[in-house]
Order: structure tokens, then C-alpha cells, then sequence
């Protein structure tokens, strides 16, 4: 009788950690769906940091060997920010909406900030603000911005 009475007691237990092994694997699949959820909303809210963002257009300006360029405001084609580049694809975007990136210092012979490029990548103007941040963004896409404000760039 005790054997009878052991067997079931051990028969129970196995079943007993048999519902927790399941409800266990069940958590885990909730879990795997809840962290995809979050995945998926991190990156449809993920923003792309850049130094500067704005209408790409060659520069009259011209000085060394590496060519200069210019970054305008959308609104109005007033200058941003310079551009220095020896990337020979960046012309390729002229009059294209990018985003840089790179270091920003103010040219003593020129006195105007230029930008040294390590990248760039065309970019949507809308999203500026949004899913696009950037340390120097033309007047007219800042929050109230009306597009006629000079960025401490200069006109070309």
C-alpha cells in the first residue's frame, strides 16, 4: 500500500512540475513577443543623431585642395553651414536634402563655421525633429521656425 501511495505521490509531483516546465515556456513566449514588441518601438522611434543637416549646393568660396560646399536652408537657400569634402560622390547630391557628420570648427581665413565630413546620407526634411536631430539645423525646420533667420553661416 505504501508503494501504491509513493507512486502516486511521485506521479503527482511529476505532473505537478510538468504544469510548471508549461507554464514556465508560456511566460518565456510571452516574454519573447513583448521584447519584439519593444524592439519594433525602439526603432520606429530611433533617432539619427548628425552635426548638420540642410540642401546641399557648391560654394563660389574655393580654397586648398579640398573642395568647400555649402548647406542651405530649404526655405530660402541661405547658407547653414560650410562643407569641406574630398568625397567625390558628395556632388552627387546637389540640391538634395543630407545629413552630415563630422567635426565643426570656424575657419580662421574664411571666419565661418565649416564642417570636416567623415559621412553623409541623404535624409527626409520632414523628419527633422523627429526620427533626425542635429547640432546645426536650418531656421526654417526648427519648431516655430519661419525660414528667414541667418545661421551665423553667411550668404552666398
Amino acid at each position: 500500500m505504501n508503494v501504491l501511495k509513493t507512486r502516486a505521490e511521485a506521479k503527482q509531483a511529476v505532473a505537478s512540475f510538468r504544469k510548471v516546465q508549461e507554464d514556465m515556456k508560456a511566460k518565456q513566449m510571452a516574454l519573447r513577443a513583448e521584447q519584439g514588441e519593444l524592439e519594433q518601438r525602439v526603432k520606429a522611434n530611433e533617432v539619427t543623431f548628425y552635426t548638420a543637416v540642410g540642401t546641399l549646393r557648391t560654394s563660389s568660396l574655393q580654397q586648398g585642395q579640398v573642395t568647400l560646399y555649402r548647406l542651405t536652408d530649404p526655405a530660402n537657400g541661405r547658407t547653414v553651414v560650410y562643407l569641406r569634402s574630398d568625397d567625390p560622390k558628395l556632388g552627387q547630391y546637389i540640391g538634395a536634402f543630407i545629413g552630415v557628420k563630422g567635426e565643426v570648427a570656424t575657419d580662421s581665413q574664411l571666419n565661418l563655421r565649416v564642417v570636416t565630413m567623415n559621412s553623409f546620407e541623404s535624409v527626409s526634411p520632414a523628419k527633422v525633429g523627429q526620427s533626425i536631430a542635429a547640432q546645426i539645423v536650418p531656421p526654417s525646420l526648427l519648431p516655430g521656425g519661419t525660414g528667414t533667420a541667418n545661421a551665423n553661416a553667411g550668404n552666398e
